[in-house]
């Protein structure tokens, strides 16, 4: 049996195939002359953090495998043990959970709460757009960073196909400056016509302009690389050296 989350993830492994060599310069350096092939204005490591997180392939990411340059704590939540990961080290984790609807997701937030990666999933009746989550999710995060009269998108993407005559997959995602803060919001909608409701994905990643590209590198990407597509014969969820199908403890790494 296999898990993933999406097909970012794997999208994502795939434009890691032809990974660039690093040739001693410094990520931006590297990235310097890269643009978005979705908006022409979204330049070096944003560009290629955005079309990624829009299914773009990319190979020129700066050092290859995005990788947590500084370990912290591991996080595992407690409902649905596969949405478990490293955070760099100054980060803690907030677990989202709703058993009404069905919300599995985290909030890693930077201790001093400039800086957070939501990821969230969960169910909805009715047919809900992706728009309306993405509308939601800006406001929440534009509020908090007290900045909301000067919000400007810097980038749009949106996609819509259908899975069956009574399914559609459809995603919105946007790229914005709120004052001094840098903010990508990625939602999408599975929306079943037969059963009335939608199942929801969220992504969220915000933190300070300036810091932004190597945010992109060392802590969102580095935590998304984790979930990636993984067979469950070589996942070792803690970490301890032991696959979990041969760990009878695969969730406390003092025991096999």
């Amino acid at each position: 049996m296999k898990t993933r989350f999406s097909i970012f993830f794997w999208l994502l492994a795939m434009g890691l195939l032809s990974c660039s060599k690093d040739g001693g310069e410094a990520p931006e350096q590297q990235a310097a002359n890269a643009t978005s092939e979705i908006c022409q204005n979204v330049t070096g490591i944003e560009a290629i953090y955005w079309d990624l997180s829009n299914g773009v392939l990319r190979g020129d990411i700066p050092g290859g495998i995005p990788t947590v340059k500084n370990p912290g704590d591991y996080y595992i939540h407690s409902g649905y043990p596969a949405l478990g990961f490293q955070m760099p080290a100054g980060y803690q984790a907030f677990e989202i959970s709703d058993a009404s609807s069905q919300a599995i997701g985290v909030d890693v937030v930077r201790n001093d709460n400039k800086v957070v990666w939501r990821y969230l999933t969960f169910t909805s009746a009715g047919i809900v757009q992706p728009q309306q989550i993405l509308n939601q999710q800006v406001n929440i995060f534009v509020d908090a960073l007290g900045n909301a009269n000067d919000a400007q998108a810097i980038c749009e993407n949106s996609f819509s196909q259908p899975i069956t005559s009574s399914m559609i997959n459809s995603g919105a995602s946007v790229m914005l400056r709120s004052g001094t803060s840098t903010l990508v919001v990625k939602a999408s909608s599975l929306m079943s016509q037969d059963l009335n409701t939608s199942f929801i994905s969220i992504e969220v990643s915000a933190g300070p302009t300036a810091e932004f590209e190597m945010l992109a590198l060392d802590t969102y990407l580095a935590i998304t690389w984790q979930l990636l597509y993984i067979d469950n014969d070589i996942r070792d969820t803690d970490l301890d050296g032991t696959p979990d199908v041969n760990d009878n403890f695969p969730y406390d790494p003092t025991k096999q």
